[in-house]
């Protein structure tokens, strides 16, 4: 590909290098406020950084003066690839494309740790479809700076193609300073940003990477505020096993109450409310230790379903300190959270009770929310199953 096609048909290549040149400017300003005209007094072998400051002022002014002051850099020192890359953003952004391409490939070869050098390439790669190329450079970026402030732009270039998502899982089934931002942090990612994220992690080769419930919760739940339920309900299944159960974590043993997606365990909390998870005795595992000081009903957990219009039956194991049955656990099935009528629930052997449910074709994707009436003591929750009717 050649210099002149990135410049003939690069937006985003534009859009990548004046946030570049930005970068820079926010680097040396406050050097360059506290000498405005440092390149004029200093000695010459020590100009150098004083006229990559002056460029980088420049440059963020749009001056045509950009590029002279920043060849004067490179006489300064030629081997220094701040120079070489200043020198590239300048003619970049006074339209020499071929000459852009020539000082960048030169800024390369000293050293590809620089931020401008490695987003100019990267782009570059992005243009001619060579996803590989741009994974590795944008790697080399986010190592750097894990938010660099335009990650989430260049992830959701390579996100929305099939070669660029399989590249991005291939490098995610590394170790990476990065896969936490991927994974958790959403700010200015659009809705299919977010589905892209999702394909990305149902690859193949991310199988044995590692990555559990834990780790794609926050990107489950955000899916889910986005009104992505289905691909939000797909990535959970993907990675938390259990492709056919109706119900995630039924027995709470994997539960965590700071869990962030809408198909594990969600635990609200407040004041007066005390919930635990402990470990059990009997059959191994962890259960829902409950308690409440509170004069109404509160609400305990809940958790995000996608149940087929039809009849089900919902059971769940409640039982005091003592080890009697409690009655005091509700439950409901609702389309809109917080709202709804609660089941009534019949009591069956050993602590279990149960209540009949009927699903709606106009409610294709449900809340079970679990609640504690007044009482005293804890009740320890456990064992809750939903099963369909036949």
């Amino acid at each position: 590909m050649t210099a002149a096609r990135i410049l003939r048909d690069g937006a985003l290549t534009a859009l990548a290098l004046g946030l570049a040149v930005l970068a820079w400017g926010s680097a040396m300003d406050r050097a360059a406020r506290a000498s405005p005209a440092l390149a004029r007094v200093v000695p010459e072998p020590l100009r150098a950084n004083a006229w990559r400051i002056e460029t980088a002022r420049a440059l963020e002014r749009r001056s045509p003066t950009a590029t002279a002051l920043a060849e004067r850099a490179v006489a300064a020192d030629p081997v220094d690839p701040a120079s070489a890359s200043l020198l590239g953003a300048a003619r970049f952004t006074g339209g020499d494309g071929p000459g852009a391409a020539a000082a960048f490939r030169v800024a390369g070869t000293l050293g590809w740790r620089n931020q401008p050098t490695q987003l100019y390439w990267l782009v570059a790669a992005l243009q001619a479809r060579d996803y590989a190329v741009a994974t590795e450079r944008l790697d080399a970026l986010l190592r750097q700076a894990p938010n660099y402030p335009q990650g989430a732009v260049l992830l959701g270039q390579l996100g929305a193609t099939p070669g660029g998502r399989a590249a991005l899982a291939r490098r995610l089934a590394e170790p990476s300073a990065w896969r936490h931002v991927y994974l958790g942090t959403f700010e200015g990612v659009s809705a299919d940003q977010l589905a892209d994220r999702a394909l990305v992690l149902e690859q193949t080769v991310l199988a044995r990477a590692g990555i559990g419930c834990d780790e794609i919760g926050p990107l489950a739940g955000a899916l889910y505020a986005q009104d992505r339920a289905i691909e939000a309900r797909r990535l959970w299944r993907s990675r938390c096993g259990a492709h056919d159960a109706l119900l995630a974590d039924g027995g709470f043993d994997a539960a965590r109450l700071d869990d962030t997606s809408p198909f594990a365990w969600q635990f609200p909390g407040e004041g007066g409310l005390d919930l635990r998870l402990e470990p059990q005795t009997v059959g191994g595992g962890q259960a829902l230790v409950v308690a409440s000081v509170l004069p109404t009903r509160r609400i305990v957990t809940s958790q995000a379903l996608q149940l087929e219009p039809g009849r089900y039956r919902l059971t769940w194991r409640a039982h005091d300190a003592g080890g009697s049955a409690s009655a005091r656990v509700a439950a409901r099935l609702t389309c809109r959270r917080g709202e709804g009528a609660w089941l009534e629930a019949a009591p069956k052997a050993d602590a279990v009770r149960g209540a009949a449910i009927t699903v709606e074709p106009r409610c294709p994707l449900q809340w079970l929310e679990l609640a504690l009436d007044p009482g005293n003591g804890a009740v320890t929750l456990d064992d809750v199953r939903i099963a369909r009717e036949r």
